[in-house]
């Protein structure tokens, strides 16, 4: 598992489900809570990142388990990386 790539794939997820800017999701600051993205008002944002980690996850074969609830406007973008590697 490379996980530079990982961590540049769930950026990408994160940008994704907010309809961020994607050309470049390694720019994205780690420390960039998840509410500056506008995930704060969209719960329904928090809960589609949770499934689309649990799936790379899973793809990755990482053994880690992302439960609903586990994400929230508050969290960064290093955890999010952190719940999967």
């Amino acid at each position: 598992m490379n996980k530079t790539i990982l961590s540049t794939q769930i950026k990408l997820e994160i940008l994704t489900i907010c309809s961020g800017p994607i050309s470049r999701p390694d720019n994205l600051i780690n420390q960039v809570q998840l509410f500056m993205l506008g995930y704060d008002d969209f719960e329904d944002w928090c809960r589609q990142l949770e499934k689309r980690l649990q799936l790379l996850a899973v793809e990755y074969q990482t053994g880690k388990e992302i439960a609903e609830g586990h994400i929230n406007g508050q969290t960064t973008v290093d955890q999010c990386i952190q719940m999967v590697v």
